[in-house]
């Protein structure tokens, strides 16, 4: 059972926990500076003939089919884009001070869904680290953090990475065990994300690292020794049986020849032979 539990923590996969918003509230996030846009949800399909916008309740755009231009109000006038084609909305230069809740009515009917508008600011660039700083090779277990300077508020995803692989959602602090499935891999790297950025830290050296020694080539030398040894012991037999065979029938030949007296004619024997 523990083995068990020890491979779950390998993968450095650990559940996040999802963020729900309750029902008919949905999230719209903006980067300070940038422009905020909310779009009604799901979008309008019959002709629009009114839009009319409001904030915290506050009257802030309103159109009616006739008017020839939108009527804007409050802090957002002058800022504020109405369209009324699709009665999507668009702040510019989005400050702090225009989060808020806002809904829309459409064609004289109000909306269902409301808009949470909350500025967030970028990520900061994280940092990893390995705890304790006496993690080593005889370590069994060390913790691995990627911090970066945030409220604890912020809507932030941590992601980790082994060495080239993939990016994994998972927490900001995680285990990794001193395990073969991890001896390979060299570094580590976090991700912090939120829904306007995102940034990646620096690689860390895996503290549970070793180096693969390449494939022994002792052996594949002894073999080919071996075999070249095989096949040139089998060529000086071959010469040998041929050299042999040779002298035969040379002696054999001479003794024919006995008696006869011409070179030439041995010598026409060979030849022809």
């Amino acid at each position: 059972m523990e083995r068990s539990a020890d491979l779950c923590l390998l993968s450095l996969l650990l559940l996040a926990v999802p963020c729900f918003s309750q029902p008919g509230l949905i999230q719209a996030h903006f980067r300070l500076g940038d422009a905020l846009v909310l779009q009604p949800v799901p979008p309008v399909t019959k002709r629009i003939t009114s839009v009319v916008w409001k904030r915290n309740n506050d009257l802030l755009a309103e159109w009616a089919e006739g008017e020839s231009e939108v009527r804007y109000y409050g802090g957002l006038r002058g800022r504020s884009e109405l369209s009324t084609g699709t009665g999507r909305l668009r702040v510019s230069a989005a400050s702090a001070e225009d989060a808020g809740v806002f809904s829309v009515e459409i064609n004289n009917e109000p909306q269902s869904e409301l808009y949470r508008a909350a500025a967030v600011d970028e990520v900061p660039q994280p940092e990893a680290f390995v705890t304790p700083l006496a993690c080593s090779q005889a370590s069994s277990r060390c913790l691995l953090h990627c911090y970066g300077h945030t409220a604890d508020t912020e809507d932030i995803t941590y992601y980790w990475k082994m060495g080239d692989g993939e990016w994994e959602e998972s927490e900001k602090k995680i285990e990794i065990l001193n395990v073969n499935e991890l001896h390979h891999v060299r570094t580590f790297s976090c991700r912090m994300k939120d829904p306007v950025s995102e940034k990646d830290s620096e690689p860390i050296n895996n503290p549970f690292y070793r180096h693969r020694s390449p494939p022994d080539s002792a052996g594949w030398t002894g073999v080919a020794v071996t075999v070249g040894g095989a096949f040139g012991a089998a060529a000086l037999v071959s010469v040998a049986l041929f050299a042999f065979c040779q002298r035969e029938f040379i002696q054999k030949t001479i003794k024919k020849l006995e008696g006869r007296n011409s070179v030439p004619q041995m010598s026409a024997t060979c030849n022809s032979v």
